[in-house]
């Protein structure tokens, strides 16, 4: 029974990575996106669709840490593609954005982190925001930056740290989860496609 019980799981998860699979590749079949972008995405459909019909807690944080990579890989490349500035400090980045919400998790950013963002080196999420707030870079993409800066700022907020589950997100229900992930995704295509035009390969 063990054997068969065994079995029958392997083929579910069989099928739950195939079906990710597919809808990773239609999300991103308009772009030119690196491989480590299309796991994330295999990966946020996978759990999405544990979280859905299992009710598997833990899969809402699998998905945020994989929004919160898909915007690491876009956002560090946005980088490379800026010229180079003088290191500056949060506050001094930050100082432009006063009704900030959940200003906490941007300002918890390492300074260390932030200097390796300025010299093109893999950081953290909150780090690549900040340095991109000193190039303007999110003006070019966003009618209302606020906006955008809010949501990025809750993602971090949600992921906390040494995957430990927020309070924020263990609340989260289905109907937010959804429209988290609709404007991440929404969000990501306007950034992804400046950094991927498919045409351009």
């Amino acid at each position: 029974f063990r054997r068969v019980l065994f079995r029958s799981e392997k083929h579910e998860e069989k099928h739950y990575k195939k079906n990710a699979e597919i809808d990773a590749r239609s999300q991103l079949s308009n772009l030119n996106a690196p491989k480590p972008l299309f796991e994330c995405f295999v990966g946020v459909n996978l759990a999405k669709a544990k979280y859905y019909s299992k009710k598997e807690e833990r899969e809402k944080e699998k998905m945020i840490l994989n929004f919160c990579k898909i915007f690491e890989i876009i956002l560090f490349e946005a980088i490379q593609k800026q010229p180079k500035l003088d290191f500056k400090t949060k506050d001094e980045l930050l100082g432009d954005y006063p009704n900030l919400k959940n200003l906490d998790s941007l300002r918890e950013v390492r300074e260390d982190f932030l200097k390796r963002a300025f010299e093109y080196n893999k950081a953290s999420l909150g780090a690549y925001v900040l340095v991109l707030l000193s190039y303007k870079y999110f003006e070019s993409v966003f009618e209302k930056v606020q906006e955008w800066l809010d949501f990025i700022a809750r993602l971090i907020a949600l992921r906390g740290h040494a995957h430990k589950i927020t309070e924020e997100l263990e609340r989260l229900e289905k109907e937010n989860l959804e429209k988290l992930e609709k404007q991440a995704l929404e969000y990501f295509n306007k950034i992804a496609n400046k950094i991927y035009p498919k045409e351009k390969r």
